[in-house]
């Protein structure tokens, strides 16, 4: 009998070892796992924590031995959720349980300061650049007004020097036909 036991015992012990290894020891296998990101966002400034979360069906089934998978080296994972680095770009997540994947979450990280200065500095350059145009337009117009001044005070002295020309002109042709006039005087004076 004693023997008879023993192979009873053992049996029995080899099929609760078997339906606990069934069972899965009391924890279910997921069948699908589902990773969501709440007030998902179109971008991410760089060095934020990201809140995840991660649902399993069926209900209660075991995620102890999850997986997270990125395909860069721009995000790292945290128990909450995941990290961003000081990296920018779109990154692709989706953790994995086994033989079971989850749906996968793009996730663009920029960084939102760096940005901003950029932004800052090209508005300062833009605007340096608007002053200088308006500066130049400003001196190009001061010195076109300058050379229609020049011009027209050349005009004016090549009109007075003309006029003055013309003044000696006729002086000159007054003088000589007064002094036409005084020969022919004295020429007559001096005969008679």
């Amino acid at each position: 009998m004693i023997t008879k036991k023993l192979v009873y015992g053992w049996k029995y012990g080899l099929g609760v070892c078997i339906l606990m290894l069934l069972a899965g020891c009391g924890k279910k296998k997921a069948d699908t796992i589902t990773i969501s990101i709440p007030d998902y966002q179109e971008e991410y400034d760089i060095l934020t924590e990201i809140a995840v979360e991660v649902t399993a069906s069926p209900e209660g089934a075991d995620l102890e031995n999850l997986e997270y998978i990125v395909d860069s080296d721009g995000i790292a994972f945290s128990e909450s959720g995941i990290y961003t680095g000081d990296l920018e770009g779109t990154f692709e997540i989706r953790v994995s349980c086994g033989d079971v994947e989850s749906n996968t979450l793009t996730v663009t990280v920029v960084d939102k300061a760096g940005r901003a200065e950029a932004e800052r500095k090209a508005e300062e350059e833009r605007q340096a650049e608007e002053k200088r145009r308006e500066a130049e337009a400003a001196a190009a117009e001061a010195e076109e007004k300058r050379l229609e001044e020049e011009q027209r005070r050349a005009e004016n002295l090549a009109a007075q020097e003309e006029a003055l020309s013309e003044e000696e002109d006729r002086i000159a042709r007054e003088a000589m036909e007064d002094q036409e006039s005084g020969d022919a005087s004295i020429w007559i004076d001096s005969n008679p």
